[in-house]
């Protein structure tokens, strides 16, 4: 299936399908003195912000969903596709992590649909995702790719961007294979050497690196080479939601904007939050590299468009996205 034809099925799928949606809850925190919110999540470790707002910090007796009068059930879904349907349909407030793909299939086809009031952005200083080799394969730069397998991430954006980042490092790409491989995978693919790098995100990368089976060849080659901040996920609600729960709205956004002021200045603290919903170990959550959390009011919005072009470009989406009025800053 041609990479048009993924994303032309995306939106009826988002808009329509809500039988095949498969979700668990965490209930953890819900009162009946408190407003009950549901709020999406994919057991994702950059997801954090999310994480912080919904637990009782050391020291604290109330969460900042609490502190903001919130009781949320934390409902887990499989991907952002799914997530992405559910908050559609009114069943979820907002979600811990919608990547530029789904908000931008979605505001191409169904413009205003969508207002985000946070975004995760990779720089030089904070990413997710690395190259690297596996160990004692003798390969240090690029130019050591030529003639092997590159494994990236499911999707066609994956694949085109590191085209130009092998293009941008003397490499032609037509000299490496680059394979699209789920990350569950892509670490016993390297150990194998069914592929001789990949273009890994957290935690695989620390995972790698922790169990001494991979160099690293970059970290963050996105925001180095293609450019900077590199806009990842966003946080967002539905324009249907704002109009009828518009107080509600303001309340989660206060609780996560608490939760990027926190993790922004104790990272570790933060961290521990991240072993309740994912299977990253909790000696490890510490130790993964995370993008930087922007809150709707500090977001770089011109990068925001910039990748919303290179969308388009790419031929991910078919129409424009005027991204000047998805923003959401109470």
């Amino acid at each position: 299936m041609s990479k048009r034809s993924t994303l032309f099925l995306l939106i009826p799928i988002l808009i329509l399908i809500g039988s095949g949606t498969v979700y668990y809850s965490l209930r953890d925190n819900t009162s009946d003195e408190l407003i009950p919110v549901r709020i999406g999540y994919q057991a994702l470790a950059p997801s954090w912000a999310f994480y912080v707002a919904n637990e009782r910090l050391p020291g604290n007796d109330k969460s900042f969903f609490e502190e903001e009068g919130l009781g949320v059930e934390a409902v887990r879904f499989n991907s952002s596709n799914t997530a992405g349907e559910a908050m559609l349909r009114g069943d979820i407030s907002t979600d811990s992590a919608t990547t530029m793909t789904v908000l931008f299939a979605i505001e191409a086809n169904h413009p205003g649909s969508l207002k985000c009031f946070g975004f995760q952005m990779h720089t030089v200083g904070e990413f997710l995702e690395s190259v690297i080799v596996r160990k004692d394969s003798g390969a240090k730069t690029y130019s050591d790719l030529i003639g092997g397998k590159i494994g990236v991430f499911p999707g066609s954006l994956s694949e085109h961007i590191t085209k130009i980042l092998l293009k941008s490092n003397g490499v032609d790409p037509e000299e490496v294979t680059i394979i699209q491989m789920a990350p569950p995978l892509q670490l016993q693919a390297l150990e194998s050497g069914q592929v001789d790098a990949l273009v890994s995100y957290e935690p695989t990368t620390t995972i790698a690196l922790s169990k001494n089976i991979a160099e690293v060849i970059e970290h963050s080659p996105w925001a180095k080479h293609i450019f900077e901040p590199f806009p990842v996920a966003s946080y967002c609600f539905t324009s249907n939601f704002l109009e009828q729960q518009p107080e509600v709205a303001q309340k989660i956004v206060g609780a996560w904007y608490k939760a990027i002021d926190y993790l922004n200045v104790n990272s570790t603290e933060a961290a521990l939050t991240i072993s309740k919903y994912t299977n990253v170990e909790p000696d490890l959550a510490s130790l993964l590299n995370q993008p930087a959390q922007k809150k709707a009011t500090e977001v770089d919005r011109a990068a925001i468009q910039r990748l919303a072009n290179l969308y388009l470009e790419f031929g991910i989406i078919d129409k424009p996205v005027d991204t000047s009025n998805i923003y959401y800053a109470p």
